[in-house]
C-alpha cells in the first residue's frame, strides 16, 4: 500500500489551491493521493498518470504516457462539448472545469467528479474522484 506523505494527506480534491499544491509534489506523493491525478500536455497527451488513477480506474499497468487522454484513455470524457469548453476556458485564461458523470473505465455505474484545471505552458491537470 502506498504511504501518504504529510503534504498529500492534507490535500483534498476540493482544495482551492489544488493546482499549486499538486505542482509542488513529487510523483510518489501524487501517487498516494486518494483521487486520480493526470497531467496532459498542450495536445492532450498524458505526461503523468498517477498510480492511484491507474488502480482506481481499472486502467492498470497499461502504458498511459504519451497517449491522447480524451481519445485513447478516457473517450467518454472526450465529448466535443467538453473539448470546446476546455479550449474556450484555456483561451480566456480561466480553466477550472468541474463536472460529474456516471461511468468509469471498468464500472459503467460508478459516479465520478472530475476537475480540469490549468497547469503551466497550456498544459492541463485532470483530477478524478470516484464515489463508491
Amino acid at each position: 500500500m502506498m504511504q501518504r506523505t504529510k503534504e498529500s494527506a492534507e490535500l483534498t480534491f476540493d482544495a482551492e489551491d489544488l493546482v499549486a499544491r499538486v505542482a509542488s509534489l513529487d510523483a510518489p506523493a501524487l501517487d498516494s493521493l486518494p483521487f486520480g491525478v493526470v497531467r496532459l500536455d498542450r495536445d492532450g497527451k498524458v505526461t503523468f498518470f498517477s498510480r492511484a488513477e491507474a488502480k482506481q480506474s481499472g486502467f492498470g499497468d497499461r502504458p498511459a504516457l504519451g497517449r491522447t487522454f480524451f481519445t485513447e484513455i478516457a473517450p467518454c470524457m472526450g465529448s466535443p462539448e467538453l473539448l470546446r469548453r476546455i479550449e474556450s476556458a484555456r483561451d480566456a485564461g480561466t480553466l477550472d472545469i468541474l463536472f460529474e458523470q456516471v461511468g468509469d473505465f471498468e464500472d459503467a455505474t460508478r459516479e465520478l467528479r472530475v476537475r480540469i484545471k490549468s497547469a503551466t505552458k497550456g498544459e492541463l491537470w485532470v483530477f478524478i474522484e470516484r464515489r463508491s
